[in-house]
Formats: C-alpha cells, sequence, structure tokens
C-alpha cells in the first residue's frame, strides 16, 4: 500500500505530524494498519481483520505516550539540546516533497500555461511542506520561474 501518497492528508488532517519524523511514521503506520483492518473486514477475513486491528490499537497507545515521553525527555539536560534540534529539523516527508517539486521545477516548463496547470495541480504538496525554510526556498524558486517564463517569448 503506498501510504506515501496520503502523507498530505495526514499532515493536514493531523498537524502534529509536521513535527518531526516520529510523529508521521506513527501516523503512517495507523494509517496503514486502519486501512488494512477495513480491508480484511470488508472481505470478511476475520484473522487478518484482528491482527490490524491490534496494530491500529497499538500505534494508537502509543500515540497517546508520546507528549508524556517526549516531557521526560525535555527534563534531562543532556537530551533536551539534541531533542530540541530533532523538533526543529523538518521531516523526511517535508524534505522528500521539496525535493519532488524542486525537480519539476528545475525541469522547466514550456509555457505559462503548463506552468500554472502545475502549479495548480501541486497545491495539496505545496501546502504539506510544514517546514517553513524550505516552504520559502520553494517559493523563491516559483517566482524565478514565473520571471523566467514572463521573459522568454
Amino acid at each position: 500500500m503506498a501510504v506515501a501518497r496520503v502523507t498530505p492528508i495526514i499532515h493536514e488532517q493531523v498537524p502534529s505530524t509536521k513535527l518531526n519524523d516520529a510523529y508521521l511514521k506513527l501516523s503512517e503506520a495507523a494509517t496503514q494498519a486502519l486501512f488494512l483492518a477495513l480491508e480484511s473486514a470488508l472481505q470478511g477475513k476475520g484473522d487478518d481483520y484482528r491482527k490490524a486491528r491490534k496494530a491500529l490499537d497499538d500505534a494508537l497507545n502509543l500515540a497517546v505516550k508520546f507528549p508524556e515521553v517526549a516531557e521526560r525527555l525535555s527534563e534531562i539536560p543532556e537530551i533536551r539540546a539534541e531533542a530540541a534540534s530533532d523538533f526543529r529539523r523538518s521531516s523526511r516527508a517535508d524534505d522528500d516533497m521539496y525535493t519532488s517539486l524542486m525537480a519539476d521545477l528545475d525541469e522547466g516548463f514550456g509555457s505559462e500555461a503548463a506552468f500554472r496547470r502545475w502549479y495548480a495541480s501541486k497545491k495539496d504538496s505545496r501546502d504539506a511542506i510544514g517546514d517553513l525554510e524550505l516552504r520559502n526556498k520553494l517559493y523563491d524558486k516559483v517566482r524565478e520561474v514565473k520571471r523566467g517564463l514572463r521573459r522568454s517569448p
């Protein structure tokens, strides 16, 4: 299953996943378990359903513990500095989305119309990037491409 395709939706519906990779990975695992449980239930596969449902319950129970663990870690001075930097780093999903969009922009567009179509089709992808620095770099590149298209005949 391609859970990565629903990552922008996860970001939209569960904003905490933009904080770090651990939250995102847990959310992706829970989403995959939900999909598997639902599919197994609809197909009447009781054993598979119970396994997927247990995985979903485990993921949700772990999610409840995340804030407590983060709080406990923040009380340890040696860990506090490293953990704080982890939470400021962009997530893997942000990096992947940014890299993909930048590759599209680097390939170029034959016309302003083609660029506008691409730009409209990638709105959810752009919005899914939670890291402000990456988002700013992306929009700088978007403006650069737009200027280049306007100058070319």
